[in-house]
Parts: C-alpha cells; structure tokens; sequence
C-alpha cells in the first residue's frame, strides 16, 4: 500500500486523526449507554484537563453534581464510588477530545516547516481545525439539555454531536485516501452505480441520525420483535393528522422513530445488495469491486447485529458494537463513494 506514497507520514497523520475520531464516537456512545453523559456538570476546556484529586475535590466535584436534575430525579442513591465511575467515563471522553486539537496542530506545524503542505492543505485543515472545536462546542450545547429541568439530553442534540463527529471522520479518512497513488483508472463508466454510491452512503447518514435519534429517545427498548414489530407490520401507533403531525411525529414519536430506522435498515440492504448484483455484470476495476464487496458484508454485518441488539432488549455491550458496526458501514460507503468519484484511484488498500 505504501509503495510509491510520497506523503507516508501526511496520510498517516490523516488516518491517525480519523482513527482518533473512531474512538472518541465509541466512548461517546458507552457514555451515553451508561449513563454517565451528565456526571461532568461544567465546561472547563482548559482547567477540565485535572480530574479531582484529592477527597476534598471528589466531594466538591459530587456535591456539584447533587445541583442538577439527574441526581435528584434518577439517582438520588448514588454513592461517592458509584459518581466517580461515571465520572471517569465522561471524563476520558472529554479528554480524547481535547487531545485532538494537539495532534492536529503540533504537526500541522512540523510538516509546514518541513515544506510537506501546500496552500490547499492549509485551507483543508484549518477548516478541520474549526469543525473541531464546533463539535466540542456542540457537546457541551449537548450536555446543558440535561442539566435544566430534565435529566435526558435532546435527541436532537445528541444526533447533530454524533453526526459531526462522523462528518470529521469521513473527511480524514477522504483526506487520507486523496494521498494514495494513483495506479489504476476505471474500465468502463457506470453512472448508475457512482450514484448508488452517493445514495446509498447519504442513506447511511440519515440512518445513523435515526439511531442516535433512538438512541436518545430509548425507542429501541420498544418493539423487541423482529421482523413485526409486536404482533403486527405497523402498529396502531403509526397514525397521524395531517403532514405537520406526520413530520412532527418522524422525528420525535418512538414509534416512528423505531419504523424508519427498520425501513432504512431494509432500504439500504436492499440497494446495496443491488449495487452489488450490478457490479457482477459490469467492467470495474479492482478498488470499485473490492468496495462494493466490503459494503456487501458491513451492511449484513449491521443489519444481523441491529436484530440482535433489538430482540436482546439493547444490552450496552451489543448497542456499542452496533454502533461501531454503523461507523464501519459509512466507512465502507466513503470507500465506496471514492472509487467511483477520482480519476485515477489505487488498487489496493
């Protein structure tokens, strides 16, 4: 793979900050399973780096806590032992978070001494830069929906944090890719398949927002069948009046927000499998073959974990692992997106 890469270092460098941005979705998502989200009740993004140290900052730090609404209204028996678990978690999340400003810019630094960036990259990565700080600032924003009056932070929030954090992501590791050599053009044309692409991996945005959107609203603790949910396709409670209440309800009734998460489940099963059906009878070169077949297996992957999760009764351990399994699908979909989108792409990966 790295035969004839001129800017090794600058593609790692990239990966390494699509990888950190993994990680830091995979603690943000057992945070939130655990409950631990709302443990951390003030912002310090510099002073915040110093956990508690000593009894007397652990019992200022838990006394603070005792202010808000989810101690009082959920967890009122919590001990000092049982706040500092939770307390690490969020901790450790936001810690991740503040480490990827310096990896971003102490070698953003060195490979401009080096003369390693021109002006494009520049530009690219101070808008990363930006996009960073907007997701910490949106975590926070995130965070204070649950410090009011009610001890849950908004769906709506918690979708549009983890949604950037996966914009970022997908933007590193399409950065990292830009810096493989060029080694291969596609044989044939097929426009019907480089908007597949596009569709199916806008697809797999809309639905990774529908999960956190469950997520948040706990809808997946509702419906534990599968394939009906209960006794029936569509339950009673898929009703409504008129397309205010329709949009309304989409985006804010469990029962809705459950259907369209399994519709699109099914929707991108079923382009994929016909991206893939498509591409056997089509002239690709090695790359578009290999990302089709790899968004093949992620989205049976996903799809088989997702009826796990669901007729498991959502145990963190599997909610995180499918979680991880929609990371790794819109990878693939990235992936997939990049071969049918440059000129020239490499063969291998």
């Amino acid at each position: 793979m790295f035969k004839n890469l001129e800017r090794r270092d600058i593609f790692l460098w990239y990966l390494i900050l699509s990888a950190m941005t993994v990680l830091m979705v995979f603690v943000g998502g057992l945070t939130r399973l655990t409950g631990s989200g709302l443990s951390m009740v003030d912002w310090k993004p510099i002073m915040g780096v110093i956990p508690p140290l000593s009894l007397e900052s652990w019992l200022e730090a838990f006394e603070n806590y005792k202010r808000f609404p989810e101690f009082q209204q959920t967890k009122s028996s919590l001990t000092l032992e049982g706040f500092k678990s939770i307390f690490y978690l969020e901790y450790l999340h936001r810690i991740l978070g503040r480490s990827f400003a310096p990896v971003l810019i102490f070698p953003w630094i060195f490979f401009n001494f080096k003369k390693k960036l021109l002006r494009k990259d520049n530009f690219k990565i101070l808008g990363m830069l930006l996009l960073g700080g907007s997701q910490g600032l949106m975590g926070w924003y995130m965070v204070k929906s649950g410090l009011v009056n009610d001890p849950y932070v908004s769906h709506y929030r918690l979708a549009a944090h983890l949604i950037l954090a996966i914009f970022i992501m997908g933007l590193f590791f399409w950065m990292a890719l830009r810096e493989l050599p060029s080694a291969e053009k596609a044989q044939s044309e097929s426009s019907l398949l480089k908007k597949l692409s596009c569709i199916i991996l806008s697809l797999i945005i809309v639905q990774i927002i529908y999960g956190a959107f469950m997520a948040g609203l706990g809808a997946g603790h509702g419906y534990n069948t599968f394939p009906k949910m209960g006794e029936v396709w569509f339950p009673e409670q898929l009703q409504f009046s008129g397309i205010s209440s329709l949009l309304s309800k989409m985006i804010s009734d469990n029962t809705f927000v459950h259907f369209i998460h399994r519709l699109l489940a099914y929707t991108l099963s079923l382009l994929i499998c016909f991206m893939f059906y498509k591409s056997r009878k089509t002239q690709l070169n090695t790359s578009q073959k290999s990302a089709i077949k790899h968004l093949l297996y992620m989205v049976v992957l996903q799809f088989t974990l997702g009826v796990i999760t669901l007729l498991t009764f959502v145990p963190i351990f599997m909610a995180s692992i499918h979680q991880m399994g929609a990371v790794a699908l819109f990878i693939a979909g990235v992936y997939t997106v990049f071969t049918f989108s440059e000129n020239e792409i490499t063969t291998s990966l």
